[in-house]
């Protein structure tokens, strides 16, 4: 069956810091993504309880989804150059939702499985130029079109569900972003919408150029960190625009993926301030 999905290119995995999929996380996924634009293939489903198949109408794709307990196996079948980026970002996004319900981490690494040894996971650079294996004794090599086309940025950006086709951007600094984008930002709406995300208050400080060397990681203090953090940011006068707020969360998909669904709506909606 593998080897069916597998022609085009090799499968995208996904795997958790433990080294294992949080339980529960498999099956809620599958339901994340049938509640978005994902059909199961009935006439041509498999029996066993830790893989199925689903189509996929709007990317013209199908998917094969496996939980091998140590990590998620994701094929897919058809348009692969196209596809696979979008495809990745409809998972991040579905995993963010399930992880925020489950009170999970959402961290993922993502990889693809090692043809040299097939004992281990190989996980690109930032550069998406070559990937090493989890395996020690793999040396890191190039990154092959089979892979590659998995870690491509996508040509749409993630959306919250239910959003059409028609509202996804072919680019992300000429996207078609909601008018109130230029729209003053308020501290007190980031806040608000960065809130649930406020241990990450490192990395979003230092995304967006502001210091934070000198927050100390306090229990409990993750929440004043990230006040400090959007204080800074706004008094420093530098880009302060919501068109930077989700070329951070952008940049951070595994973290921040929730946060930039929750943004766009936010910017969608009439309870966005209307001062340009």
């Amino acid at each position: 069956m593998r080897g069916q999905f597998s022609e085009s290119c090799d499968p995208l995995v996904l795997s958790w810091e433990d080294n294992v999929i949080p339980q529960g996380m498999y099956p809620a996924l599958v339901v994340s993504l049938l509640k978005e634009e994902f059909k199961m293939l009935f006439k041509k489903q498999i029996p066993y309880r830790n893989a199925i198949k689903l189509q996929s109408r709007d990317l013209g794709v199908n998917i094969l989804l496996v939980d091998t307990i140590q990590w998620l196996e994701i094929y897919c079948a058809g348009p692969v150059q196209d596809a696979c980026p979008k495809l990745r970002d409809f998972v991040h996004r579905s995993i963010q939702s399930v992880s925020s319900k489950f009170y999970y981490s959402s961290n993922t690494l993502d990889g693809a499985l090692c043809l040299s040894c097939g004992a281990g996971v190989c996980h690109p650079n930032e550069a998406v130029s070559y990937i090493t294996c989890t395996n020690d004794e793999c040396l890191p090599r190039e990154i092959g079109p089979r892979q590659s086309c998995w870690f491509k940025r996508s040509a749409t950006v993630s959306v919250p569900c239910g959003a059409s086709a028609n509202e996804l951007s072919s680019d992300r600094s000429t996207s078609k972003i909601p008018v109130k984008m230029s729209n003053e930002v308020q501290q007190s709406d980031l806040i608000r919408l960065f809130k649930d995300s406020a241990a990450h208050y490192m990395l979003i400080g230092t995304a967006l150029d502001v210091k934070v060397d000198d927050l100390l990681p306090i229990p409990g203090a993750a929440t004043t960190n990230l006040i400090l953090v959007f204080q800074r940011w706004i008094d420093s006068n530098k880009e302060v625009t919501w068109r930077k707020v989700l070329q951070v969360c952008d940049d951070f998909p595994n973290e921040l993926g929730k946060v930039k669904a929750d943004v766009e709506s936010f910017l969608s909606s009439d309870k966005a301030p209307n001062k340009l």
